[in-house]
Parts: structure tokens; C-alpha cells; sequence
């Protein structure tokens, strides 16, 4: 149900952009604005670090399967010693060196159980980060729209105030020669 609802969402910000994008308000156009305000929308910032942590996150739980390799050496240098009257010499240097591999693995497959939850975690972050994309980019987009439809409500208004005028205008003219009454004009004042 909520793929299909995303899946929805999701088509409705594109129809709304492909439609409404040649529609201007103020200075900018819905794909403009749409975009300042991913860009800008700290939301939408924090849902991005979110997936980011979360990729970390896996990284972390892969690391854990990988073998630990390690290196050592040793460097000693020996010197003639006497001791009471017998001599002893040792070799002049002695050197040791080794590289060692090691893995650990439970017997419960916790790091397998780890990793699992870690791609679990990666993947509902990513559905996060886009379902909080698709909701900002819809609320701007219904912003947008309630500025075009309050803009052409002003436009409409104009119109009428305009046509209203006039009708207020020819009752005025038509009181003056007598073809209407007082009562006409005080009507179209109203």
C-alpha cells in the first residue's frame, strides 16, 4: 500500500511539473522553485545525512566479515660478551618477521544478522530520503498553485471591477439624457 501510494505521489509531482512548468509566479518557474527548495530545505538535508549514516553503517557491518591481516617484525643486534672466562659470541644481528591472518566468526552468524539489518536500514533510508523529496516538492507544488489560482482570482476581480465601472459609467451617462432613473444609477453603484 505504501509503494503504491509513493508510486502516486510520485506521478502527481510529475504531472504538476510537466504541466505547470511553463506557468510563471513571481519570477520563477514551479521546476525552478521546486528545486531551490529541495536544495535548501533543511528536511530534506537531514533525510539525506540519514542515508549517508546509514551507508556508514553497512560499510561498518561489511568491515566485520573481512579477514584481519596483520604484520610484525624484530631487529636485534648482538654483542661479544665475556663471561668468566669462557666466550661466548653471538651473531652479529637477528631478525623476525611475520604476517599474520585471522577471522572470527560467530556461531550464531551475528555478522551475517548485522549486515542483513545494515542493507535493511540502507534501503528504508532510501525510501525515506525519496518519500521526503516527493512530499516537499508536493507541498511546494500546491503552494505554487494556490499563488497561480490566487493570482487569477486578482485577475478575475480586475475584470469585474472593471466591467462594473463601466456599467456604473453608461447608467451615469444614460441618467444624465433621461433614459434612467435615480433608483438605476444608485443600482449600479451598489
Amino acid at each position: 500500500m505504501k509503494r503504491s501510494r509513493s508510486k502516486m505521489i510520485f506521478y502527481s509531482c510529475i504531472f504538476v511539473l510537466l504541466f505547470s512548468g511553463y506557468s510563471y509566479a513571481a519570477e520563477y518557474s514551479l521546476k525552478e522553485l521546486i528545486g531551490i527548495a529541495l536544495e535548501r530545505a533543511e528536511r530534506v538535508n537531514i533525510s539525506s545525512e540519514e542515508l549517508v549514516v546509514s551507508q556508514r553503517q553497512k560499510d561498518r557491518a561489511v568491515s566485520a566479515l573481512y579477514p584481519k591481516l596483520s604484520a610484525f617484525g624484530d631487529f636485534k643486534k648482538y654483542t661479544e660478551e665475556q663471561t668468566s672466562g669462557d666466550r661466548t659470541v653471538q651473531p652479529d644481528r637477528s631478525t623476525a618477521w611475520g604476517v599474520r591472518l585471522d577471522q572470527s566468526m560467530s556461531l550464531s552468524g551475528r555478522e551475517f544478522k548485522a549486515l542483513g539489518a545494515a542493507r535493511d536500514g540502507v534501503e528504508k533510508a532510501g525510501h525515506d530520503f525519496h518519500s521526503v523529496k516527493e512530499g516537499y516538492a508536493l507541498m511546494v507544488a500546491s503552494a505554487y498553485y494556490d499563488l497561480v489560482k490566487a493570482n487569477k482570482a486578482v485577475e478575475i476581480v480586475g475584470a469585474n471591477l472593471e466591467r462594473l465601472k463601466k456599467y456604473r459609467d453608461a447608467a451615469e451617462s444614460r441618467m444624465k439624457i433621461g433614459e434612467l432613473t435615480k433608483s438605476a444609477l444608485l443600482r449600479a453603484e451598489a
